[in-house]
């Protein structure tokens, strides 16, 4: 009998527990992110870390894009000591709430790719970082503000789509 009131209490817990997807929020003008741990963990998984990376901080940055036009962005960035390694994603900012792609749902039907992508660069100077770019309309990555790394430099960036 006792089995009765135990089981409809977890019936209930499980019923209010939040299914808000949200990776972070804003409070007080900061941004705060959910769990930091298990991001690192997904950033690696998703960006397919061969057990050779190693991230130690993850953080939300506003940032303006680069290219034809500047707007307002919001990127999850993940880095190692020294920022050799950063691993970026754009993020979805929707009621004071910070979104993956994935995690709508409702989905972008513009720059699809782009939100579905990781932009790594690893083994870089400190010029080399994770930019949003608009060109042509459409968002994109790159490691430059100037939008091209020349050929003599350390920076070679990569992008990697999210299955």
């Amino acid at each position: 009998m006792k089995t009765i009131p135990i089981l409809l209490f977890l019936l209930i817990l499980t019923a209010c527990k939040s299914t808000d997807a949200a990776i972070g929020y804003v409070e007080e003008s900061r941004y705060i992110l959910v769990d930091t741990l298990a991001l690192k963990q997904k950033m690696l998984l998703d960006a397919g870390n061969k057990g050779k990376m190693t991230l130690d901080k993850v953080e939300i940055l506003k940032v303006l894009s680069v290219g034809e036009r500047q707007e307002t962005q919001y990127l999850l960035l993940a880095s190692s000591l020294g920022k050799r390694l950063r691993i970026a994603r754009s993020l979805h900012l929707i009621a004071d709430r910070f979104y993956l792609e994935e995690d709508l749902k409702v989905k972008s039907t513009h720059d699809e790719l782009f939100f579905a992508s990781y932009f790594i660069t690893n083994d870089c100077d400190e010029e080399c970082f994770p930019y949003i770019a608009i060109l042509d309309g459409r968002k994109t990555w790159v490691a430059k503000k100037t939008l091209v790394c020349s050929r003599d430099s350390q920076c070679k960036p990569e992008t990697v789509l999210v299955e």
